[in-house]
């Protein structure tokens, strides 16, 4: 959805993991197919991706994992399960989110989107694909409740925890490729301020929105599977991140480090989305 080499380069040498063995695991899996009809978001096989998902945190070791879908995935069932995942982790943890959706912008009204006025979002299962006078994204999951969210959940697992998040979900843009797109709807905007803004290329979890790392806070790994200007495209029926993510840690090793993982898994979107 997101940054998908700049940024991550970076947090990878921030979070080399050693063993993982031990460590108490949680995970919470969000997957968004069929949308409310009054929201006009189209279909997409979002659902599929829960078996691959499950499988590869099963064979982790992850034991608590929470799975929203379609109707459980609403703005204020997301934020109530992050409530949830947040009073249960104990520090010293590891915590896998996972976004299999659709990913859109919306126009910015704290100013803190510099570049382009646009915050980035997760699209729950009640968000409006379209504007609509006076909305202003309150059903959207916008990157700052995000920020908000993780900024908590890393300070109570500690410098010795993990988070690590995937977004299977993209964001209005180009296509330079064809399937079915997990997103692809201009950004939500007043029609006024759409004629102000300027396309750009901020991330998700950008510098300026998001602190990477800090001495008392858990590592952050960040998947993305594509940036803020592209469209995320599914390949043979499931998300293409989600796909590369489950090859990446079948044959996963203790030591493996967020470097080499990273490394498989931008090989195998290379050959599945190249563009």
């Amino acid at each position: 959805m997101k940054a998908y080499i700049k940024h991550f380069v970076i947090i990878l040498f921030m979070a080399l993991s050693t063993s993982t063995f031990g460590q108490e695991k949680h995970a919470l899996v969000v997957a968004i197919g069929n949308y409310a009809p009054e929201t006009k978001w189209p279909s997409i096989s979002s659902i599929k991706d829960l078996p691959l998902i499950q499988s590869l945190l099963l064979k982790q070791g992850f034991k608590d994992i929470d799975i929203l879908k379609d109707s459980m995935a609403t703005k204020k069932g997301i934020l109530a399960a992050f409530d949830l995942l947040k009073s249960k982790v104990q520090k010293g943890g590891i915590v896998f989110i996972h976004f299999s959706s659709h990913g859109q912008q919306v126009q910015d009204y704290n100013n803190d989107e510099l570049n382009d006025g646009l915050d980035e979002c997760i699209v729950p299962y009640d968000a409006p694909a379209h504007y609509v006078e006076g909305y202003k994204g309150e059903r959207h999951l916008k990157d700052d409740e995000i920020n908000e969210f993780l900024a908590a959940l890393r300070q109570k697992l500690g410098k010795e925890g993990d988070v690590i998040l995937s977004l299977d979900a993209c964001h209005s843009g180009t296509a330079s490729r064809g399937g079915i797109a997990r997103g692809g709807i201009p950004a939500i905007m007043d029609p006024s301020f759409a004629k102000t803004v300027k396309k750009g290329k901020v991330d998700l979890l950008g510098e300026k929105e998001f602190e990477f790392t800090t001495s008392n806070m858990a590592n952050l790994v960040v998947f993305s599977a594509s940036q803020a200007h592209e469209w995320n495209f599914e390949y043979n029926g499931n998300g293409s991140l989600t796909l590369a993510l489950s090859r990446a840690f079948e044959n996963l090793k203790p030591n493996e480090t967020y470097r080499s993982l990273f490394a498989k898994i931008a090989s195998d979107m290379a050959t599945t989305v190249p563009k």
